[in-house]
């Protein structure tokens, strides 16, 4: 998916860009071409020659056309011998070799032949017009009657070699070259059987002969050129710049020698060097298209992709058929985000070369950046056909069912990845994203842990880790993991935001801000750590710091529903309902679909007893998520709220069906029944809710009062051992023991302030007037009652409670005396239930962008 590939979303994603390196590229090394040379027969040495012979002897020093009209003449004299015309005919072919009429130069080779059949010579240069007019069956087989003719002839060994090279049967030209050293030994046949050797990959043995042929001619700059090819080919680079210098100090007009140094320089990531020899390969040769195509590269690898593009393009201009040029090309505008034109140019690559397999798989990149996660697929299975050892088309495949949710497939790609390379590090970093993705956090700390294996200075892995860590509620490990991966890389916003979130998990909220703060300091403009910040704060019950830090996300990101939904939280906490309500709407506006959002909405709406609108918020957002339990719990309560107490009791027991554990939907619908006529039912739900939950001080209360209601003995004393006794409501449970008076439960209340204190005092009253009426002391319950009932918020299980105890105590006060108590009202008085607790939804940063 720069690395090696390129990837997607989840957890912290490493960056990759389309397969190849450092920038995608096939380098384009060329070779010196294979060297032969023609056989010139010397002119008849007897007294009574023609005058003709001195310029028909196929030496260079005369001018070609002079030496083509002189032994033309003696072709045409009746007074030389057959052998003579063959010598005329040789030179005279030589000549219109070397002026590259190859067609001319067969017709005279030929005609050479049949004066004298018994010419090796003419045999040997006809050959070598076959070959390079292309007739390479032709060539060998002249080469081999030449060698039949004598077989000590080291040239035609050489030759027939060059031709068996170029056939791609280096073995059968290796043992020509052997036989010409054997017979002759010179540069040449060292120097070709060195570029044998070199094509069948035995480098070594390429240089021993590129060595052999410069002891014979210390100043061949070919063989140092071809020498510096096969050290580079070893990663022998300063060797290889050695060669390549030598070369250009002998002949500096070498094009392919500047431009093969060049990639030497690249290599070695000297852009700069390796550009200015491009250009001198070009400054020699213009039309030279792989000195354009590999400048191309060097300035890829600088980022300038414009340049890059240019000089590709001009490098196809010269080259249309340069597959290398379109996919280097195709990379380049990948870059650049045009997947369009790099489409364009993988598909011309394709054409060019059906089995370019990094080619499919860079096309399959580009489309899923344009999210065609089909034609993807397709171009991954086409190139997995073609190389079924390519791990990085696995884990990009892999990466495509990852964003199609398609987690199982993309774990199996991923395991095919590690299977062919299992020392790759990014491959286990991509599976554990997708077992996390699953929830199966063991597994993708498992495959974390191998990431950190390979290397244990991964940060990425560390933090993300800590991520699964954290999922498992394990914080400890997860903070360990965080504050590792901040150690090796202190500057990673988010390393910090991850560390946050951990520490606000246990409650440790100096340190979550510390942390946050970090992260803003590293990234002024990082929205989501104002956000969690200011969840942080709230947490520390700093309204005003937290709608501060709201306020500050909101600048960065207008269009952050959380941030909206979280104001509105911490305005609720203020009492200023109709500013959480607004903050809900905008947040509502931004993502219809924020169940979380309808939820808050819905509790303010209920606090201030407005129940319809509160009844509306709640369905939508069980609409939206139907399957969580505690939506269902506070419609219940707005239905209450209405004394509609069918259909709350119905969503108390759908909250239920979802979710049996849940302790607070047992106790609000015992209370319902309590209320409502039913407590034998309602001691089964609070005894229940109580099991469930034994540190819940709430429950543990209500199942004593109404166990003693029920004839039954009290359970407060065996049940406050499982309690915290130093934090709210401990001191109401001390009044019930017996330990502290109504007045210490006032005064402790007092520790708190906005929504929590109101909340506490509400409770205070309430549990203080069922301990009043308890002591029989009805005026004083009365009191505390109607206190409840008028400054409870509506959403509270007490005011509910409120409501319904001081319907029976009103009647009792008001009865004749030795009248029965009255029953409890069959459709009136039910409690709205205990609220599940009210923090802010959190913005987790698990997933981040890369």
């Amino acid at each position: 998916m720069a690395c090696r590939w390129f990837t997607h979303a989840s957890c912290h994603f490493r960056d990759r860009g389309p397969d190849g390196a450092p920038l995608p590229a096939v380098v384009s090394l060329s070779l010196v071409l294979l060297l032969e040379v023609l056989t010139a027969v010397a002119p008849p040495a007897h007294a009574q020659v023609a005058p003709q012979w001195s310029y028909c002897t196929g030496d260079s020093d005369i001018d070609w056309n002079t030496q083509i009209r002189n032994c033309t003449i003696l072709i045409q004299s009746p007074r030389e011998s057959r052998k003579n015309r063959s010598i005329a005919y040789i030179n005279r072919g030589l000549a219109y070799y070397t002026l590259r009429n190859f067609d001319q130069a067969i017709s005279d080779y030929s005609e050479a032949i049949n004066l004298d059949p018994g010419s090796a010579t003419a045999y040997h240069n006809r050959g070598l017009a076959y070959k390079n007019s292309g007739a390479l069956d032709p060539a060998l087989g002249d080469y081999t009657e030449a060698i039949r003719l004598d077989p000590r002839y080291a040239s035609a060994y050489v030759a027939r070699g060059n031709v068996f090279v170029i056939k791609g049967d280096y073995d059968r030209a290796i043992s020509d070259y052997n036989e010409a050293i054997r017979t002759s030994p010179d540069v040449l046949a060292y120097y070709n059987r060195g570029l044998a050797y070199y094509n069948k990959k035995n480098l070594d043995q390429a240089i021993s002969d590129y060595s052999s042929a410069l002891r014979f001619n210390p100043r061949y700059a070919l063989a140092y050129a071809n020498r510096g090819l096969a050290y580079y080919d070893k990663a022998e680079y300063e060797r290889a710049l050695a060669d390549y210098n030598e070369a250009l100090r002998l002949d500096p007009d070498q094009a392919i020698t500047y431009s093969n140094r060049g990639l030497v320089f690249a290599v070695r990531k000297d852009y700069d060097r390796a550009i200015a020899d491009y250009n001198q390969a070009i400054r020699i040769d213009p039309n030279y298209a792989v000195a354009f195509y590999n400048r191309g590269l060097a300035y890829a690898n600088k980022d300038d992709l414009d340049r890059a593009i240019a000089d590709y393009s001009e490098a196809i201009s010269l080259d249309p058929a340069l597959a290398e040029a379109y996919f280097n090309r195709g990379n380049a505008y990948y870059y650049k985000d045009d997947y369009d034109r790099a489409i364009a140019d993988y598909t011309r690559t394709i054409d060019l070369n059906p089995d370019y397999a990094l080619a499919y798989n860079n096309r399959a990149l580009c489309h899923y950046q344009k999210k065609d996660f089909d034609a993807a697929l397709s171009d991954y299975a086409a190139a997995l056909r073609i190389d079924p050892q390519y791990a990085a088309a696995y884990e990009n495949r892999g990466d495509v069912h990852y964003a199609m949710g398609d987690y199982d497939r993309a774990i199996a790609d991923y395991g095919e990845a590690i299977r062919i390379r299992p020392q790759t590090a990014q491959f286990y970093f991509s599976r554990a994203r997708a077992h996390y993705a699953k929830r199966d956090y063991d597994r993708a700390i498992a495959d974390y842990g191998e990431v950190l294996r390979i290397d244990p200075r991964d940060a990425a892995a560390l933090n993300n880790r800590g991520d699964a860590y954290a999922a498992k509620r394990d914080y400890n490990r997860a903070i360990a993991d965080f504050s590792e991966a901040i150690r090796i890389n202190p500057n990673v916003a988010f390393y910090h935001a991850d560390r946050g979130l951990a520490y606000y998990n246990t409650a440790d909220y100096d340190r979550a801000i510390a942390d946050y703060t970090e992260a803003i300091r590293i990234n002024p403009r990082y929205a989501a750590a104002y956000d969690n910040r200011g969840n942080a704060y709230m947490g520390k019950r700093e309204y005003d710091r937290a709608i501060a830090d709201y306020e500050e996300a909101l600048k960065i990101n207008p269009k952050s529903a959380r941030a909206y939904n979280n104001r509105g939280v911490a305005y609720f906490s203020k009492q200023e309902f109709d500013k959480a309500i607004e903050s809900y709407g905008a947040a509502i506006a931004l993502n219809p679909d924020y169940a979380a959002a309808y939820a808050n909405r819905g509790e303010a709406y209920a606090t201030r007893g407005e129940f319809d609108q509160a009844v509306a918020d709640y369905s939508e957002a069980i609409r939206i998520n139907p399957e969580l339990a505690m939506y269902y719990a506070h419609r219940a309560g707005a239905h209450l709220g209405k004394q509609d107490i069918g259909r709350a009791l119905a969503d108390y027991n759908q909250a239920i069906k979802i979710n049996a554990k849940a302790d607070w939907a047992y106790l609000n619908r015992g209370l319902l029944y309590l209320y409502n006529g039913a407590a034998p039912k309602a001691l089964v739900d609070i005894t229940q809710a109580a099991e469930l939950d034994k540190k819940d001080a709430i429950n543990a209360l209500w199942l004593d009062i109404v166990a003693l209601r029920s004839g039954l003995p009290g359970r407060l004393a065996d049940a406050a051992k499982e309690l915290d006794m130093t934090a709210w409501p401990a001191p109401i449970v001390r009044l019930y023991l017996g330990q502290f008076t109504p007045a210490a439960v006032f005064a402790a209340a007092e520790d708190g302030s906005g929504l929590m204190k109101q909340r506490r005092f509400c409770q205070a009253n309430f549990y203080a007037g069922l301990w009043a009426l308890r002591q029989n002391a009805k005026e004083e319950a009365h009191r505390l009652l109607k206190v409840a009932a008028d400054e409870c918020y509506k959403t509270q299980l007490e005011w509910r409670a409120a409501v319904a105890e001081l319907t029976l105590l009103e009647a009792a006060l008001s009865a004749p005396p030795g009248a029965s108590p009255p029953k409890p009202p069959e459709r009136e008085g039910a409690a709205n239930g205990k609220e599940p607790q009210k923090e802010p939804p959190r913005d987790q940063e698990n997933e981040k962008d890369k």
